[in-house]
């Protein structure tokens, strides 16, 4: 996948991911992707595959329900044969409080190879 190409589907993934478009979020993964979710008050889960993203990625937006998402400091880097996205993101909850956090994404050939993140809360 070239810059262009790369650039393109990181962006289409956080227009998915900040409306809570399950099934555009999902478009943008590779089949055999990993996701390495932040949800639950342990270390989080890892999902495998679509049909394990599906059901992951449901209950991340269910979570989230009424957070307006800020996706700030982009960046994209080559990595050998992959590309490296990052990006720090803050949640402003319905209730009030603020969450930050940061995705570390591995892009490959076919999509998102891998979505690693990382939250904490902050109020």
């Amino acid at each position: 996948m070239n810059e262009v190409k790369a650039r393109t589907l990181l962006a289409r993934f956080r227009t998915a991911w900040e409306a809570r478009d399950l099934d555009a979020t999902l478009n943008c993964f590779d089949d055999s992707g990993v996701y390495d979710a932040s949800v639950d008050p342990g270390p989080g889960r890892r999902a495998i595959g679509r049909s394990a993203f599906r059901i992951l990625l449901s209950e991340m937006f269910d979570h989230d329900t009424g957070a307006v998402t800020d996706i700030q400091n982009e960046v994209l880097l080559q990595d050998g044969g992959n590309w490296l996205g990052w990006w720090t993101w803050i949640y402003a909850l319905p209730e009030g409080g603020i969450e930050r956090g940061c995705d570390r994404i591995i892009i490959g050939s076919e999509g998102i190879l891998l979505k690693d993140a990382y939250r904490k809360m902050c109020s």
